[in-house]
């Protein structure tokens, strides 16, 4: 039966009638009448859960509470809208269950408690339900919190491509691995949080995963998709009149094979256990980018299961090794027998928040030199300070000298760690550029998959290309519908289409299959521009496609153009314009040629665009069909863009003088100044931008020593602290140059 607790809700500002002579602690009637006693319930239950067809009945209508929006995903038994509220205007997820699945009264009552189960569950890392709705023709629909960012899953990708892409560069991996390694425990923490939570409720989740966990913009952590959740056999509230129902839910094996819990595999009831053994895994995948059960099919993935046939927790990239305290924290999570698992998902939580601390594990507990090495590793002023006492004791003969001494020791560690703080900003610069290129880069990656694909397919193409117009269209008095000046464009441009252009010698009948197999894909591009935006902006409130695109037009995405050039010599440029003319061939350009030879995305120098942008810097990436190149797929972002990333936040600090972005070899790709020359020949030629040389050759060798560091230099009568730091998806370093005397008073 449900435990239910009463809360009492004081009358503060009310009148007090008095308590009894005798000081007895009576009820008090004037009180009582402005009590309010409200009735929490402290679990889930069958009996909150169970499908009641007449509630069905009187469920309000979707259309009368919501404007439907167009759909951004689907499973096999729903669809997922964006909506909006007709009265708070504010934009939600609506998520329907399937038309053909409507008779089936099973898939009804698990979408209905799915739905209950959630709205039950009210903690900041579950998304929240806002209300079950009917739709027209006995549809079924949740409207719920529309959330943004990016699956666990996809944010360890992120990381794994960005590892592949500097494969040569130990230093580098390391660097971004601990970063991410740290940031990613922060998460894997509010999810078992989530999950403690729903545990305490007697639900237990069956399908934890990283594709079911979202990381959002702000850094908030959602646990998602309970479609499959069951209420928790050994909880003696969950047990009511109608358990026959929630015992045949419990008793299917549900969740993602290599997640799912041996005792599960086997027949076994799920249990907070399980949920454990499913966030072991995820642990496992976050500390070594591997996953820990594998198998040529699924059963395979089963008996290794059954049988705790693990992978050794090693790290994908050998150089790089996963922490013993990790190790034995994962190893406990995922203990074949339940028993030796933690007692609850807290517990694990706790645990992972000592080893995030640099504290002692109950999974690892410290032996004495441990302990010894940890205190003073995380007392390290205690540690100190105790030297010292030592050290004076032993020579109070000299102790004038000494407080010179010392007076001397207290200025170099000032500057030491100004030297140490400037060192952390512009690694943070450094790391704020570098994942905003390799949201690009992915941006890119997933145009490129996609054209890929299409150039592949053998099947017939379509007869026509109606979303492809000549890039001449454009250019007449009556160009094609939709085609509006922009002003961040400085041109007319088509959001809707795209614009094709022939390099000379091509034949347009040559190139039509490519026009027709491309032609279905330009209405999606608009939404890959617009993706570009993600992680490069504060706060992204979802908007209108209208929205977006007076956004595109007024003040332009980071990504401006993205296009593809075949090996034949045609152009497909979005969004369609008129601004490729003459005898333009892709396959002559900078972008083309940068990235033909390679499967990597490479990224160009800043150079000036032909399509009438100014200076741009491209990401291109190329198209191959095993070992024939088909094409180059590219994306251009702007080089006022490029400032504001790189400016914005450096030039803001006390005493910066100036920032760059430099090459491996010493040579500025970027600078806040560019010559009017260099703008000029860059323009005729529409090639490469050169900036004057970096003005201290000492950097050169620095790089070539370490991968980020800082050195002094004099100029004039001044010293001049450079500090850089490793931009790895631009295989480049942004530099800092720094007036240190300005930048050691900042505190005074």
């Amino acid at each position: 039966m449900a435990v239910d607790k009463t809360v009492i809700i004081g009358t503060d500002g009310l009148p007090d009638a008095g308590s009894p002579e005798d000081g007895s602690r009576h009820t008090n009637p004037t009180t009582q009448r402005f009590t309010t006693i409200v009735q929490e319930t402290a679990h889930v239950t069958s009996d909150k859960i169970v499908l009641d067809e007449k509630e069905l009945e009187i469920l309000p209508k979707l259309d009368d509470l919501y404007e439907l929006g167009k759909s951004f995903a689907e499973g096999g038994q729903g669809v997922i809208h964006t909506g909006r509220d007709k009265f708070l205007k504010r934009f939600v997820a609506l998520k329907a269950l399937k038309s053909k699945l409507l008779s089936n009264k099973q898939v009804v009552a698990n979408f209905v408690a799915e739905a209950k189960i959630t709205s039950q569950l009210d903690h900041p890392s579950i998304i929240p339900l806002y209300g079950m709705l009917s739709q027209d023709g006995g549809g079924l629909g949740i409207a719920m919190k529309l959330v943004h960012g990016q699956t666990l899953n996809e944010v360890l990708d992120d990381i794994d491509l960005s590892c592949r892409q500097h494969s040569g560069k130990p230093a580098l991996i390391k660097g971004m691995l601990s970063r991410s390694l740290r940031d990613n425990l922060e998460v894997f923490v509010k999810t078992c949080d989530a999950v403690s939570f729903a545990h305490e409720r007697g639900v237990i989740h069956r399908d934890l995963k990283p594709d079911n966990i979202m990381v959002g913009p702000h850094h908030e952590v959602y646990v998602m998709d309970w479609g499959v959740a069951c209420l928790d056999a050994n909880t003696a509230s969950a047990t009511p009149d109608n358990s026959e129902i929630e015992d045949a839910r419990r008793s299917s094996v549900s969740g993602t094979p290599g997640f799912i819990a041996p005792e599960v595999v086997v027949g076994g009831y799920p249990s907070h256990f399980s949920d454990q053994y499913s966030l072991g895994v995820i642990l496992f995948e976050i500390a070594t980018l591997r996953s820990p059960v594998v198998g040529a099919n699924v059963q395979e993935v089963f008996e290794n299961t059954r049988d705790g046939n693990l992978a050794p927790i090693k790290h994908a990239y050998k150089k790089h090794h996963v922490n013993k305290d990790l190790k034995a924290i994962v190893r406990k999570a995922m203990a074949l027998d339940p028993k030796d698992r933690y007692p609850s998902v807290e517990d694990l939580a706790n645990d992972v928040r000592r080893y995030i601390a640099n504290a002692e594990t109950t999974a690892r507990p410290d032996n004495l030199p441990r302990k010894v090495a940890r205190w003073m590793t995380n007392h390290r002023n205690k540690a100190l300070a105790i030297f010292m006492l030592v050290l004076l004791s032993m020579a109070s003969v000299a102790i004038y000298n000494l407080m010179e001494k010392n007076k001397a020791i207290a200025e170099s560690k000032k500057r030491a760690l100004k030297r140490v703080e400037i060192h952390s900003s512009i690694e943070r610069d450094a790391h704020f550029i570098d994942t905003s290129m390799l949201h690009v880069a992915g941006v890119l990656s997933r145009i490129a998959d996609r054209l890929a694909d299409a150039m592949k397919d053998r099947t017939k193409p379509a007869t026509n290309y109606p979303a492809i117009y000549a890039t001449s269209a454009f250019a007449t008095p009556t160009p094609p519908p939709g085609t509006v000046f922009a002003p961040a464009y400085n041109q007319k441009v088509n959001f809707k289409l795209a614009n094709y252009k022939l390099a000379p010698g091509l034949p347009l009948k040559e190139a039509e299959p490519t026009l027709k197999s491309i032609s279905p894909l330009v209405p999606t591009w608009f939404k890959y521009l617009a993706d570009s935006r993600l992680k490069t902006s504060d706060s992204l409130p979802p908007l209108s496609r209208s929205e977006l695109e007076k956004i595109a037009m007024n003040q332009g995405f980071p990504v401006v153009w993205a296009y593809l050039g075949t090996a034949k010599g045609l152009l497909i440029n979005y969004p369609g314009s008129g601004s490729v003319g003459g005898s333009y061939d892709p396959r002559k350009r900078p972008w083309y040629k940068i990235a033909s030879t390679s499967r990597r995305v490479c990224w160009t120098p800043p150079y000036y665009d032909a399509f009438g942008m100014g200076v741009i810097v491209s990401a291109s990436k190329a198209i191959w069909d095993g070992k024939k190149l088909l094409g180059v797929a590219s994306v251009d972002v702007t080089l006022s863009h490029f400032k504001t990333l790189m400016l914005t936040k450096t030039m803001s600090r006390h005493g910066v003088l100036e920032a760059y972005l430099v090459d491996q070899a010493g040579r500025v790709v970027l600078s806040r100044d560019v010559g009017q020359h260099s703008l000029e020949k860059a323009k005729k030629t529409l090639g490469e931008v050169k900036f004057a040389p970096f003005p201290y050759p000492e950097l050169k060798t620095e790089i070539k020593r370490r991968d980020s560091g800082q050195f002094e230099v004099t100029s004039g009568s001044k010293t001049l602290l450079v500090g850089y730091a490793p931009v790895p998806t631009l295989s480049c370093y942004l530099v800092e140059v720094l007036d240190f005397d300005i930048y050691m008073k900042t505190d005074e």
